[in-house]
């Protein structure tokens, strides 16, 4: 039975992977199908570079500060050093970006809890938090966004509602997580999604019972305005004179959102339609410029990720795809009475 169950969930994620690859392919074909690729060259001669070492550095700067987020957030339960939460950071985002299924956000959580005495259900559940915070904020700057853009399409006016449904959910939760762990531990007594929903509420009170916790959703405001940088600094190196920091800023929440999205490795294809589409309806650039722009912006935002990553993952001394295995055989949250 076991047995059935497994292959039956393996077929599940090749038909999961395959679809999204196919979604992925769709988009990556509909965005290059318009381009004069010639034209790409000329681009590259032309392009301002002292832009895009801002870009590159900026981008780093954004996972730096991540990691000094998390490691607020995990301070209640351990002080663990900065250095070390920026490294898992890292690798997690080298991860998402050569693995499908996006599992990064598991590895470096296993990573922190394997390096340190915390639980590999408390660092999830950090992780949970910092989704919170970042889809709050995003949430509050879409809603200004829209109503300042009457030109954003309306699939993102539909996401944005979708999107502050899950946030009222997880607000109701992490209430309830810090305000009433007990009342709430007993009414989910029993085994199955009870139980572990029952250790998520436990992790989430240890977490969120705490001034840290204030600390570490302060920080998600630098760590969000970081983003808008190196889109801005790639479109200035791409000779978009006239770009507003509020042309920056829509494009990057709009991108931040639809990573949530299952996607093929690095989000490309989806990244590259996103950006082509707001481009044009939005800021009403060229088809052609828009798309060829996209590819920039995409190898600006992965390339220095990819990099980094890599150098991170080295010092572990671990291989990707064995910190993957590892990280879902620990994936069952430790029972707790």
């Amino acid at each position: 039975m076991q047995q059935d169950s497994g292959k039956e969930g393996r077929r599940t994620q090749r038909i999961v992977a395959l679809l999204t690859y196919l979604v992925s392919a769709i988009c990556l074909w509909m965005v290059l199908r318009h381009s004069h690729w010639q034209q790409f060259r000329a681009d590259v001669r032309d392009i301002g570079w002292r832009w895009v070492i801002l870009a590159v550095v900026a981008d780093i700067a954004v996972y730096v500060c991540h990691g000094w987020r998390w490691t607020m957030l995990l301070t209640p339960i351990e002080r663990i050093p900065v250095l070390r939460s920026i490294q898992s950071v890292y690798v997690g985002l080298f991860a998402n970006e050569v693995l499908p299924f996006k599992p990064g956000e598991i590895i470096r959580c296993y990573l922190q809890s394997r390096w340190r005495t915390i639980p590999f259900s408390v660092t999830l559940s950090s992780a949970l938090i910092e989704r919170f915070f970042d889809g709050a904020f995003l949430a509050i700057a879409l809603v200004v966004a829209i109503q300042r853009t009457p030109d954003i399409p309306l699939e993102i006016r539909v996401g944005s509602w979708l999107l502050g449904g899950f946030l009222a959910l997880g607000a109701v939760l992490l209430g309830i997580a810090v305000f009433h762990r007990e009342r709430a531990t007993e009414a989910l007594s029993g085994q199955g999604w009870r139980r572990h929903l029952r250790v998520l509420i436990h992790d989430l009170h240890l977490i969120g019972h705490s001034r840290y916790l204030y600390y570490a959703l302060g920080l998600t405001i630098p760590y969000l305005a970081l983003q808008v940088v190196p889109v801005y600094a790639a479109m200035r190196a791409y000779q978009f004179d006239d770009v507003s920091w509020s042309d920056a800023a829509v494009l990057t929440i709009c991108l931040r959102l639809s990573a949530a999205i299952p996607q093929a490795p690095g989000n490309v294809g989806t990244f590259n339609y996103i950006t082509t589409q707001l481009l044009v309806k939005v800021s009403h650039y060229g088809q052609d410029v828009a798309s060829r722009f996209s590819i920039l912006l995409w190898l600006v935002v992965t390339v220095p990720l990819l990099i980094a990553g890599l150098i991170a993952l080295m010092f572990t001394g671990t291989h990707i795809r064995d910190l993957h295995l590892e990280a879902r055989s620990g994936m069952p949250a430790e029972s707790r009475k």
